[in-house]
């Protein structure tokens, strides 16, 4: 009985010794997998970071071109001394007005205006007072200019304002005030003391125009007549002008063949 007693706690404490093996491998094959699970997670979460890292940055580089695109595209519309449109840009919005005002219905209304004896004023003092003169007479007309209408500076300083929906009497109104505003302009700011005057032409809507190529030629006309009638005012195109614009050009071709 001694013996039997002896054999059988004997088994019993290898069976609990093998279970405590056994126990031992299962804890250190849960703790195996808790590591391979943390390692797993750890390279998730390392992933995900710089997945979304780069995207980020991705997206950063994406907003900066865009921004740069933008840029480039502003500073090509735009005049680069007065900040206002270029001649390229003020016509093709100006086109695009057009075709919309004349859609519905509406006028439309053009304005050439050139400065004085400009090159007076580089050749007495200075490009930089010329410089400055044309950023000055842009300040002090942008804010004159209605909201949807195009203010461009088409030539060395030359300027151009388109209305929309703007019949010829607006803009004679709107031409009398830029005239008047640009000889208020007080230039002892420049280092000189002098007076900047500017000749206007004005052109309506005619019912047989398709382009803005009508208006701004008929308005050039009306502004070389301002010049031709002293300076410093504001000159309605009519078709008296095209009698004489068309006379001069006789007067002109008579002398070419002449000296020829």
């Amino acid at each position: 009985m001694k013996t039997l007693a002896y054999q059988a706690a004997q088994f019993n404490a290898n069976q609990q010794s093998r279970e405590i093996n056994l126990l031992n491998k299962e804890r250190e094959l849960y703790i195996a997998q808790q590591m391979v699970k943390e390692r797993e997670y750890t390279n998730m979460l390392m992933f995900v970071t710089i997945l979304v890292g780069g995207l980020f940055f991705l997206g950063i580089l994406l907003a900066v071109g865009q921004m740069q695109k933008r840029k480039f595209m502003r500073m090509a519309r735009m005049d680069a001394l007065t900040g206002i449109l270029n001649r390229g840009a003020g016509q093709e919005l100006g086109e695009d007005l057009f075709v919309q005002a004349t859609a519905r219905g509406g006028d439309f209304c053009v304005i050439l205006f050139d400065l004085d004896l400009f090159k007076r004023i580089n050749d007495s003092y200075g490009h930089g007072t010329g410089d400055w003169v044309l950023k000055k007479v842009a300040d002090f007309l942008k804010s004159h200019i209605r909201n949807g209408d195009v203010f461009a500076r088409i030539g060395g300083e030359e300027f151009a304002i388109l209305l929309p929906y703007a019949n010829e009497e607006k803009g004679m109104e709107v031409a009398e005030q830029c005239r008047a505003r640009i000889e208020a302009i007080e230039t002892q700011h420049s280092g000189h003391k002098f007076v900047i005057t500017a000749s206007f032409g004005v052109s309506g809507l005619m019912a047989d125009d398709l382009s803005l190529d009508p208006l701004f030629h008929r308005a050039d006309m009306a502004l070389y007549a301002a010049k031709s009638c002293g300076r410093n005012t504001v000159v309605r195109y009519s078709e008296v002008l095209k009698c004489d614009q068309q006379a001069t050009d006789l007067r002109r071709y008579a002398a070419s063949t002449s000296i020829s």
